[in-house]
């Protein structure tokens, strides 16, 4: 799929962070665009200078959902200056069983571009529902007024990737818009920061993750439109729809729906 001819996204430059950047102004299917300054995505908020933190809270978030692990956050903590006094979500490791299931199979050393790649595939065909709770809880926040909102992880292409691509799915952004919005990490993506320490999402695979070269490392980094798409179409075989999946994996009522909706979508009349 070729990107849309468009102006780049609102990226916020940052001394120590990377890969922060704003989700909005994207269209809808109904006609309505993505309202501005609601949504912002980002990866690890630990190498944030003084600097960075005033220019993050002259945004106006009010909300950071930190999707990483406890392992992560205690490693890596979030820059106190950017995190005091606003809602921070964030939830214990045994919330999702992305690195015990991405364990299960550990990746070969030796493997080929090909095989490589459908590793990484293959682990984005479980990641969305093996954070069903923290994405149902970061949605439901949202209805109730969480936002402007900053969603991370750690690299802010995978966990952040599937938590951002789900929620315009479900409120209807075109998918067209859904897709570019994730590749546009390749260009943000900092990946001289986020090599080993992005291993803790992909399985605490961090040894074996030393070993590929550079060729190998760059496609595990890379935000390739087929990882996200082997998600969106698992969940859509398995459920029916975004929107079904929202419901019976998500656990959020028609009502959150809708309110997430009219909270995050601007109609034409009101432009």
């Amino acid at each position: 799929m070729s990107n849309p001819n468009v102006s780049p996204p609102r990226v916020v430059a940052l001394e120590g962070g990377h890969n922060f950047r704003e989700v909005g102004g994207y269209p809808a299917r109904s006609g309505a665009k993505l309202r501005r300054a609601m949504l912002w995505r980002s990866a690890g908020l630990h190498r944030l200078s003084a600097t960075d933190c005033r220019t993050i809270r002259a945004l106006g978030i009010r909300t950071i959902a930190d999707l990483r692990t406890e392992h992560e956050r205690n490693v890596m903590p979030t820059a106190a200056d950017v995190s005091d006094g606003l809602l921070i979500l964030s939830w214990p490791s045994d919330a999702n069983d992305v690195s015990r299931r991405a364990g299960e199979r550990p990746p070969r050393r030796d493997l080929d571009r090909a095989a490589l790649r459908g590793e990484v595939i293959r682990l984005y065909t479980f990641i969305a529902e093996a954070h069903a709770k923290q994405f149902g809880d970061v949605y439901r926040a949202i209805a109730d007024g969480a936002a402007p909102i900053l969603i991370h992880c750690t690299a802010g292409k995978d966990r952040t990737g599937l938590a951002i691509a789900l929620l315009l799915e479900l409120i209807g952004v075109t998918r067209e818009w859904v897709v570019w919005d994730y590749e546009q990490t390749n260009i943000h993506l900092d990946k001289s920061k986020v090599d080993l320490e992005s291993a803790m999402a992909v399985g605490g695979t961090a040894e074996w993750l030393a070993t590929l070269g550079p060729e190998g490392r760059e496609m595990l980094l890379a935000a390739d439109a087929a990882y996200l798409m082997s998600a969106i179409d698992g969940i859509e075989a398995r459920y029916g729809s975004i929107e079904d999946f929202a419901m019976a994996g998500l656990g959020l009522s028609p009502d959150i729906i809708e309110e997430l909706r009219r909270r995050l979508l601007q109609a034409p009349q009101d432009r």
